[in-house]
């Protein structure tokens, strides 16, 4: 623990911060009290290994930078098969739409044929 937290800086108030929000959250996932409270002691032992308080505050943060969301080119294979049924009986000149699911985008749309179905 003392290796991998050297350098962060991180203060007394940080790791009670940090410890409240577990809590909160094995408690908001009804962990048993008896549970959190050995949780808690475990991390309360780490405390000496972490916490690096000296007065100065931790270095800001460097928000990540958003990645650009990858473009999508999906195309509707050709060769989808399939019986529309009515009532258990194939379905005649049926209109079918494929719509994206992110509602952009082309629709596209076909017709049942009953005589390449049978």
């Amino acid at each position: 623990m003392k290796e991998a937290h050297k350098g962060m800086k991180i203060t007394n108030a940080q790791f009670d911060a940090a410890a409240q929000y577990l809590k909160e959250a094995l408690e908001s996932n009804k962990v048993k009290p008896e549970d959190v409270s050995a949780v808690l002691k475990a991390v309360e032992a780490t405390r000496k290994d972490i916490v690096e308080e000296d007065g100065a505050p931790p270095p800001p943060k460097e928000e990540p930078k958003p990645q650009p969301k990858p473009k999508l080119n999906l195309t509707i294979p050709s060769n989808i098969t399939g019986v529309v049924t009515r009532n258990g009986k194939p379905l005649a000149n049926a209109k079918i739409s494929f719509v994206p699911k992110s509602g952009k985008g082309k629709v596209q749309s076909t017709t049942t044929d009953v005589s390449r179905q049978l």
